[in-house]
């Protein structure tokens, strides 16, 4: 087994075990593992935490600038818990299977967004809000329709995860908690780069929308 496949087996094996702690105050805890909506829960969070370490780059460099925050953990911290609020609730409501199925392909959306962003960044993409000694402004493939992919996939991930379990808890967790931090990080990362490559981030910023991408026209960030 190659050193990449040792750590993903292992990521995603700590990950789901993190994900499953509310399941241990649920007395139906097989009748949850065995729901097919749980199911696809978990296969399809694998999914995504297998791509993520599969995407990422392990490589510690210190040529960075631009301060270390503690924003990437509240980040990290509130999509987790957002996750147990909707393992925790699964099965105690029940929006349908019409949401359910949207929230399955809804995540894999994300998934897939967040994977492209991450290998078309390569080494520019950092967790924390900071620029490498030789970054670049990143304005092709993904980053030519929006500036915030990587946050785009994170926030239909975290969408997807609550219909797809049926969570109104996890809807507000969303709506209140991860999506504010979200962004809170755009805004950041927008003044950091704007700081690094004024004229030529102004004119990105004017013509590439920051999530949702303009339909007559193309126009692409970097996180």
């Amino acid at each position: 087994m190659s050193p990449k496949a040792g750590q993903i087996c292992v990521g995603v094996s700590l990950n789901l075990l993190i994900i499953s702690v509310p399941l241990i105050f649920r007395q139906d805890v097989f009748t949850i593992w065995l729901a097919p909506p749980t199911l696809i829960f978990y296969v399809t969070i694998s999914l995504f935490c297998m791509t993520e370490i599969w995407s990422s780059n392990s490589e510690i460099d210190q040529s960075v600038s631009g301060p270390t925050t503690y924003h990437p953990h509240f980040i990290g911290l509130a999509f987790l818990g957002l996750i147990w609020l909707a393992v925790y609730q699964t099965q105690s409501h029940h929006f349908g299977w019409a949401l359910n199925i949207i929230g399955c392909f809804t995540m894999i959306a994300g998934i897939a967004l967040r994977t492209i962003s991450i290998r078309t960044l390569k080494t520019q993409f950092l967790s924390q809000i900071q620029l490498r000694a030789d970054h670049t402004l990143l304005r092709s493939g993904i980053y030519a329709v929006i500036r915030h992919p990587s946050e785009l996939g994170l926030l239909l991930i975290g969408l997807g995860i609550p219909l797809l379990l049926s969570s109104p808890l996890g809807l507000i967790a969303l709506a209140f908690v991860l999506a504010p931090l979200s962004l809170y990080r755009i805004g950041l990362e927008d003044k950091l780069l704007h700081e690094a490559f004024t004229k030529e981030f102004s004119v990105y910023k004017a013509t590439t929308p920051a999530l949702f991408p303009k339909l007559h026209r193309q126009g692409g960030h970097n996180g």
